[in-house]
C-alpha cells in the first residue's frame, strides 16, 4: 500500500512539471498593449482608451452613452466616437482592488470603447492617439495563457 501511495504521489509532481513546463515554453500574453505578431488576435470592434489626467479633470467630462453612442463631453473625442460609431462603454477593471495604487497607475481611466465589428481597430487607435486627452489606445488583444497542440 505505501509503494502506491509513493508511486501516486511522484507521478503527481511529475505531472504539474510537465504543466509548468508547458506554460513556460509557451510563454503567458498579457490581454493590454498587444504587440502585433503571429497568433495575435484582437476582440472585434475593441479598443482599449485610457484617457489623460487632464482630461478627466475637464469639467465637462463625464462618460455616458446617449443614442447608442458614447459621448465624453470631450468635442474632439465625441466628434471622432460619431464618425466611428462608437456605441458602448465599460470600464477596463471591473472592480479597483487598490484604489490609491489603482488610481496613481490610471487603472481608473481605461475604458474598452465597443465600435461596429467590421472596424479597421489598429487605424482607429492610432487615430484615436492624436488627441492630447487620450494617453493610450490600443486594440483589445485577445490571448491564451498558453497553446498545446496535439
Amino acid at each position: 500500500m505505501k509503494k502506491m501511495n509513493v508511486q501516486i504521489f511522484r507521478s503527481g509532481i511529475f505531472g504539474v512539471v510537465i504543466i509548468l513546463a508547458l506554460i513556460l515554453q509557451q510563454g503567458c500574453t498579457h490581454p493590454t498593449a498587444p504587440q502585433d505578431g503571429p497568433g495575435i488576435e484582437y476582440a472585434p470592434g475593441a479598443l482599449v482608451i485610457k484617457f489623460s489626467k487632464e482630461a478627466v479633470a475637464q469639467s465637462t467630462f463625464q462618460l455616458r452613452s446617449v443614442n447608442e453612442t458614447v459621448v465624453t463631453g470631450l468635442r474632439e473625442i465625441d466628434s471622432l466616437n460619431v464618425l466611428y460609431k462608437a456605441k458602448s462603454f465599460k470600464p477596463y477593471f471591473f472592480e479597483l482592488y487598490n484604489p490609491e495604487e489603482d488610481k496613481a497607475q490610471g487603472r481608473d481611466r481605461l475604458y474598452i470603447f465597443q465600435f461596429p465589428w467590421d472596424t479597421d481597430i489598429k487605424t482607429l487607435a492610432d487615430i484615436y492617439l492624436q488627441i492630447p486627452f487620450v494617453e493610450e489606445a490600443y486594440p483589445n488583444g485577445v490571448g491564451t495563457i498558453f497553446n498545446i497542440t496535439r
